[in-house]
């Protein structure tokens, strides 16, 4: 028998990782949009088992992991918490933040390619190769 205390807590952490867990998830979709269904699919599994178990961990940690109905119920209500008030309030930020990152990734991209086109040309090397003058007779 679990405690009046121990079920709080139960509902309390699985409310936050719900939220917590959709911020997260959220903004690695936002980051991997441009990549390829199975990397992405890859990535998303791999997310949720981390957060499965950051959760797991939690619970361990504070209540012995006792598992009862209020784990997924809290979650998923954290989750639809939040994508009913944050999704859109946080959405704007990453896209500002994506615009700023890929801006950032153009420059550098941009400065990589003209290195890249100084060095095909023969400008920038040290140590250019030498004309070798033949004495003509």
């Amino acid at each position: 028998m679990i405690t009046l205390i121990e079920q709080f807590q139960i509902i309390v952490i699985s409310f936050f990782i719900g939220l917590f867990g959709s911020f997260l998830w959220n903004f690695f979709n936002a980051i991997i949009k441009k990549h390829h269904f199975i990397f992405k699919l890859l990535e998303m599994i791999i997310m949720m088992i981390l957060i499965s178990a950051g959760l797991f961990f939690l619970l361990l940690k504070t209540t012995d992991a006792y598992m009862t109905f209020y784990i997924p119920s809290f979650v998923g209500l954290g989750v639809l918490i939040y994508f009913l008030f944050y999704f859109d309030y946080i959405n704007k930020y990453f896209e500002k933040l994506s615009k700023k990152i890929e801006k950032i990734n153009n420059s550098i991209y941009n400065q990589i390619t003209k290195i890249r086109k100084r060095w095909g040309n023969g400008k920038c090397r040290k140590n250019k190769k030498k004309q070798l003058d033949f004495p003509k007779s």
